[in-house]
């Protein structure tokens, strides 16, 4: 790795669950969480920035928690640790669809 950094790369993706009380009374929208993707391999301090009702926040926190990822490299080769936000958004048809961002 010569001269720059490599960002974190993601291996798995884990989606939540749409909760039955959810899709009962027609929840969608969005659940933003903040973590961090550790040099160690975990993930660790995962922060609710936006939540939704009937179980939605608590379900996406804990696939968050399963992501397999690569951590960050230092162009000296150092692993580093990276925040970055997950935000899963539930549709009112009981789909989720998850995108990563700094």
């Amino acid at each position: 790795m010569m001269g720059e950094t490599r960002a974190v790369i993601i291996k798995h993706k884990p989606l939540p669950e749409y909760t039955q009380s959810a899709r009962v009374n027609r929840i969608a929208g969005k659940v933003i969480l903040k973590m961090v993707l550790s040099a160690s391999g975990e993930v660790q301090n995962i922060n609710v920035v936006e939540g939704l009702p009937f179980g939605l926040t608590g379900e996406a926190i804990e696939p968050a928690r399963r992501i397999e990822f690569e951590p960050a490299i230092h162009r000296d080769g150092r692993l580093l640790s990276q925040w970055i936000h997950v935000e899963y958004v539930f549709t009112s048809s009981g789909g989720v669809s998850v995108k990563y961002y700094p």
